[in-house]
């Protein structure tokens, strides 16, 4: 992971209450792959926002 998005990323997942940095990864990369419904702790209606936020904040 690159050191400079480690902030916004970890932000990120404690805001939503996710429990570990690799979970939320996962649930990122299920709604990237366009099955936000295997998302174990975001709710896949909030995907969308959520890695935008990611995003923007890196």
């Amino acid at each position: 992971m690159p050191k400079e998005i480690t902030p916004a990323l970890d932000a990120a997942l404690n805001a939503r209450g996710v429990t570990s940095r690799s979970q939320y990864l996962a649930d990122l990369v299920c709604h990237h792959l366009g099955r936000a419904d295997l998302a174990v702790e975001l709710d896949p209606n909030d995907l969308s926002s959520t890695s935008q936020e990611v995003i923007d904040a890196a």
